[in-house]
Formats: C-alpha cells, structure tokens, sequence
C-alpha cells in the first residue's frame, strides 16, 4: 500500500496547490477591484478639488482649462460633420432641427440665431443726439465764426 499511500499524498499536495492558485486569483481580483475603487475615489476627490478651486490661476487649472475648450471644439466640430449640435447643458449630440434636447430636454432654440450677427441695440432718439454732437464738436472753425459775423452785419445796417 505504500504506493497508494504516495499517490495520496500527492493528490493532497495538488489539491492544496489548486486551492492556493484559486485563492491566490481570488485575491489578486480583489486587489485590482480596490485599486479601481481607489483611482475613482481619487478621481473624485480632484474634481470636487477642482470645482472648488477653479477660479484660482494656477497652472493646473490652465491645463484642465485647455482640455475642456478642446474637448468643446472638438465635440462641436463632430457636430458640424454629422449634422448635428452639442447640447449645451448634457454635451448630447442633438439633431439641427430639434426642438429640445432628447436626453435632458433642454430648450435647443439657442441655435437658431447663431448664423446672425450681434448687433447693438440703439436708441434711435439718443443715436441722434450723439450725432448732433459730434457734428458740432467737428464743425470748422470758420462755421462757428459765421453766425457772429451775421450779427455784427446786422448792427451795423442797423446803425
């Protein structure tokens, strides 16, 4: 019986070693999990950091500045090829036509006017009065003297 004997022992042996991989495994899972766990915890805590501190001129937050306009313009112009807008409250690509966002419901009637040029508004009333100014303010020298000219003429047919 010897011979069984060792077998035995052998498939202990084995058995041990299957269950130490198999442990060893369901370890080394749980460790990337943690690690995982740990960068989004990370992740997290920089945002919450960033949002707190990003009116601060720091270099970082130049950096992180650069990235989001590039991200906008990259994202817009994805748009553009396939016809399309960013929704400025989701960042949702949205059909040109769309009333409203399909993912959040924001009002995409921003976009309409996009093709126009701002202009500034002007009161037609002060519009003039500032160039009746300006037109006296320019006057030549000669125009001022006219009217008194004018009244000396006067008194003198007068005398």
């Amino acid at each position: 019986m010897g011979f069984f004997d060792s077998l035995n022992e052998a498939g202990r042996g084995f058995g041990a070693a299957a269950k130490d991989a198999a442990r060893t495994a369901k370890l080394n899972v749980r460790l990337r999990s943690l690690d995982e766990k740990l960068s989004k915890e990370y992740e997290n805590l920089g945002r919450k950091y960033y949002e707190k501190h990003k009116d601060e001129t720091s270099a970082e937050n130049r950096r992180i500045q650069e990235i989001f306009t590039e991200i906008a313009d990259t994202k817009d112009e994805l748009a553009d090829i396939r016809g399309e807008v960013v929704c400025p409250d989701c960042g949702e690509y949205v059909p040109k036509n769309a009333k409203f966002c399909p993912n959040c419901g924001a009002d995409m009637n921003v976009f309409e006017d996009t093709d126009t040029v701002d202009s500034e508004v002007v009161d037609e009333d002060e519009a003039f009065e500032d160039e009746g100014s300006e037109a006296e303010e320019e006057k030549p020298a000669d125009e001022e003297k006219k009217p008194e000219e004018s009244e000396e003429t006067e008194e003198k047919k007068e005398d």
